[in-house]
């Protein structure tokens, strides 16, 4: 049985062609996180969508079963799953479920869940699986309308003789991976539509909170898979692009039930999707005390697209204090931002610096700097 990063790529890349397009900055939604939340299955009055605020409002629902038949050690019917999840956006704070009601409205969304069941058994043990592929989509904002795309993975070893029920397994495997991508998805949304203070304080203490309330939410995304190895792999001089991409969620889908990724991360990708200056100084502090080589290439990132140059002096202490890898990463990011200061650290490390193959990524980022 393939490992399950791989299977959980497979189902990813058959269904993220239109990624790029759905990754897009949610510029337009409205924000209302004091707004108490109407109750859940209201539908939409005859002539219009009615305004529910943050929330998001499901008018349809569509489920896709991957499962092969070769791993189909147990049916689940489209009707049990789809009341599954059904009954989970009724359950999870963010959703107003509004089937058939009016697609008009920025609130009004289409949900699609693509679903694979997966199992190993042997003779005294066994292992399910369920891969979840979530995909939201706006239905009155164009075709290129951003949305939001997550793909999980959830498995649990069973001893055969002690199991009771494989189909309540399974269920429950799907509910858990269904809801955590639900609740990740809505999160995200209110980050990328909240008041700059509130993304703000979710960098600074890893929270979303509801400043009238004291109402505070934390969340569990899952881990996103080998962002330090596609930095790698795309080389010094796509270390922009590379990051652009990570920031984007576009080639990263999530995999497996890691606890180390929470709201901070989700709130540094919303700030570079706004390119929301006022995140910045956040952004630089998390930068200089984090450990986690991937929170540190996630704000490195979200610099990059956000571009203030007030960032560049900091860069430039930041490489000072590490290693080459370090300051090859700097190097991208300072290229990318520009202004005066960013050229003249080229400069001077084109120039320079010790090691040629620095000086010679540094001459090339201020050639392409120069170019733009």
């Amino acid at each position: 049985m393939p490992d399950r990063e791989d299977r959980a790529l497979s189902l990813s890349m058959r269904h993220v062609h239109s990624s790029f397009a759905l990754l897009v900055l949610l510029t337009s939604l409205a924000s209302c996180p004091g707004e108490p939340a109407p109750p859940h299955g209201r539908s939409s009055a005859a002539g219009g969508a009615q305004p529910t605020g943050h929330l998001l409002r499901i008018v349809a629902l569509k489920l896709r079963d991957r499962t092969s038949s070769a791993e189909q050690v147990v049916r689940l019917t489209r009707t049990r799953m789809r009341g599954l999840i059904l009954g989970l956006l009724k359950e999870l704070k963010g959703y107003l479920v509004d089937l058939g009601g009016s697609p008009r409205g920025r609130d009004a969304y289409s949900l699609t869940a693509h679903l694979e069941l997966q199992s190993q058994v042997g003779s005294e043990r066994g292992k399910a699986s369920v891969l979840v592929s979530l995909e939201l989509r706006p239905l009155d904002q164009g075709p290129d309308a951003p949305g939001f795309l997550r793909n999980g993975l959830s498995e649990k070893v069973y001893r055969v003789q002690k199991l009771q029920s494989l189909e309540t397994l399974y269920l429950d495997l799907l509910r858990s991976a269904a809801g955590e991508l639900l609740r990740q998805m809505s999160t995200e949304r209110r980050l990328r539509t909240a008041p700059p203070a509130v993304l703000v304080h979710a960098i600074s203490s890893s929270r979303l909170q509801e400043l009238d309330q004291g109402w505070t939410d934390r969340v569990d995304p899952w881990q996103p898979m080998a962002i330090a190895g596609l930095l790698t792999a795309l080389g010094d001089v796509g270390i922009p692009a590379a990051m652009t991409a990570l920031i984007m969620g576009r080639s990263t889908p999530d995999t497996g039930v890691g606890s180390s990724a929470d709201v901070r991360e989700m709130a540094i990708k919303a700030a570079a999707f706004r390119k929301l200056r006022e995140a910045v100084p956040q952004i630089l502090a998390v930068l200089s005390r984090e450990r986690r080589q991937r929170v540190r290439d996630l704000c490195l990132g979200a610099l990059a697209e956000i571009r203030d140059p007030v960032a560049v002096a900091p860069l430039v202490r930041y490489a000072r204090q590490g290693d080459l890898r370090r300051l090859r990463k700097v190097i991208g990011v300072v290229g990318v931002i520009g202004g005066k200061e960013a050229r003249a650290f080229l400069e001077i490390t084109a120039d320079g610096h010790d090691d040629e193959e620095i000086q010679k990524l540094a001459r090339e980022t201020l050639e392409r700097l120069e170019r733009q």
